[in-house]
């Protein structure tokens, strides 16, 4: 069998890159976002995955984070920037993975929309999926999530907040 591989990416981090970008991703754990005025893919969008045991009970888990600021910088690289933003918890994360919102799209690693079909408040609806993990793109939140099974937590906690939404999950397709 063939080994196809990609293109190898940019050069080493220097130490003040490498602390300046550990600071942002401490902030977005810690609560503290960064400017609201900012475009989305400007600050780190960042998922952990819970992975289940057999028995049901879950506590290790995959680090997802999409953020542009990933540009050029090798995949070792972004997962260990992942693991030190964590510090003490990173013993728990089995997989930290880094990507662009481009590598996230082509590698198809956030298909889960969840979406309202109803018209409803448009700022009642915005609260509601920004409370669930979503973002603003525009004047609309969004809420996009990389597994069925976190999308339908955020389904049914949306229906909680806004029951009159009509409320669904639109799974993006590859084809390629």
């Amino acid at each position: 069998m063939p080994v196809i591989k990609g293109p190898v990416k940019g050069p080493n981090l220097t130490e003040e890159e490498r602390k300046g970008l550990i600071e942002k991703l401490e902030s977005e754990l810690a609560g503290r976002p960064s400017a609201p005025e900012k475009f989305v893919w400007e600050v780190p969008l960042i998922f952990e995955i819970p992975l289940e045991r057999l028995d049901g009970t879950s506590d290790r888990m995959d680090v997802l984070v999409v953020w542009d600021a990933l540009e050029g910088i090798r995949s070792e690289e972004r997962s260990a920037l992942i693991l030190s933003a964590y510090h003490e918890k990173a013993e728990k994360i089995v997989q930290a993975f880094g990507v662009t919102r481009v590598e996230a799209m082509d590698q198809h690693l956030i298909p889960y929309n969840v979406r309202n079909t109803r018209a409803v408040d448009p700022a009642e609806l915005n609260r509601a999926l920004i409370s669930e993990g979503g973002f603003m793109i525009g004047n609309h939140a969004v809420l996009y999530l990389p597994t069925r099974k976190m999308a339908e937590a955020a389904l049914a906690h949306l229906y909680e907040k806004v029951p009159s939404g009509g409320w669904g999950i639109a799974e993006s397709v590859n084809y390629n």
